[in-house]
């Protein structure tokens, strides 16, 4: 049975599609569960079911591939590139280790997941910058699958579509006053603290 995850992981991938978007040619296979496992094991992290499932999805991208609006792909081996020299590095290090990359964004900040253990079904998700002002966390989501549900319903309400600018030709539509509303409901359903 496929993990709720898995599931909005292909709807992404369906609107990556319908929408035109290069990253739908850009990603590569995934990767086989038992590697995912045991490459984050030998580093001391447990990997929740969604980070598994995440890299079993797809390993990164050739180029550039962007996930969702502001979000380039890592591959494993560039998440552990990253961990090494960048989260394992801030300033924050103590709160960092064990929160592994998923994701990159331009200005260098990492989408991250907990991967400290003990090991569960879902991964709290969150950011971390390489800019020393920026906290530890910019924001901090209750799974990889909740945040993944958002931008699935970024790009089927219409918000998110394909045409582009920047970001793999990802075009955000939203007013002041969409973003305003947007910003308090991600609040208040514990997008962000």
């Amino acid at each position: 049975m496929m993990s709720e995850l898995t599931v909005l992981l292909g709807r992404l991938e369906e609107q990556w599609r319908r929408n035109g978007l290069p990253c739908s040619d850009r990603v590569r296979p995934g990767l086989p569960t038992a590697q995912i496992e045991q490459a984050l094991s030998a580093w001391e992290m447990e990997p929740s079911e969604e980070v598994v499932d995440w890299f079993a999805w797809h390993d990164g991208g050739v180029g550039e591939a962007w996930v969702a609006a502001g979000w380039r792909l890592l591959s494993l081996e560039e998440a552990f590139e990253h961990y090494d020299t960048h989260v394992t590095a801030e300033l924050f290090e103590e709160e960092n280790g064990g929160w592994f990359p998923l994701a990159q964004n331009p200005g260098g900040v990492a989408l991250v997941a907990d991967c400290r253990g003990p090991r569960s079904a879902r991964s709290e998700v969150g950011t971390v910058g390489k800019v020393p002002e920026l906290a530890p966390a910019e924001f901090r989501v209750d799974s990889l699958t909740t945040l993944v549900g958002w931008w699935v319903e970024q790009f089927e309400s219409g918000v998110w579509t394909g045409g582009g600018g920047s970001y793999d030709s990802i075009v955000v539509h939203r007013t002041p006053e969409q973003s305003k509303a947007l910003s308090r409901r991600m609040t208040h359903e514990g997008y962000v603290r």
